[in-house]
């Protein structure tokens, strides 16, 4: 039986069992990029549904260019929506991560996707979870280096 929530967009994996001993197949592992800081281009962003909290978030995926030893190794940054916002509040994620991209906003100006979109940022990342199952974060844009 499939909760409301997990029908409004949540990521559902089939279970395809191979074998008595399979579990399930990993599809993607998060990296572990031991910097404060990294330059990076964000390849992609999209807008994800997470039931468990009932929240709709913009993840921002940024691959490393910079430290080459880390270069192709791909960080999100998640950014948190909320649908009655007219528009986001200065202290928001969305606002702060705006201005960078743009280097300053004004009134009425819209943002979008190609303000970030194949653009390299300087970004300041941490590490979310802990052991073996810890991963890099972007926790905030810094600058804007290239676009």
């Amino acid at each position: 039986m499939t909760s409301k929530a997990g029908q409004q967009g949540s990521r559902v994996v089939p279970f395809e069992r191979t074998d008595d001993d399979t579990l399930c197949t990993i599809e993607e592992v998060p990296a572990l990029v031991p910097c404060k800081e990294v330059e990076a281009v964000c390849r992609d962003v999209e807008k994800v549904y997470y039931s468990p909290y009932q929240q709709e978030k913009w993840v921002f995926k940024f691959s490393v260019v910079v430290p080459e030893q880390y270069a192709g190794n791909v960080v999100p940054m998640f950014v948190r929506v909320v649908k009655s916002w007219k528009t986001p509040p200065k202290a928001s994620k969305l606002f702060k991560i705006a201005c960078v991209a743009s280097g300053g906003l004004r009134k009425g100006q819209l943002v979008t996707k190609s303000m970030f979109l194949n653009k390299m940022f300087r970004c300041q990342l941490r590490q979310s979870g802990k052991g073996p199952a810890a991963y890099t974060v972007v926790e905030k844009i810094l600058e804007k280096l290239t676009g």
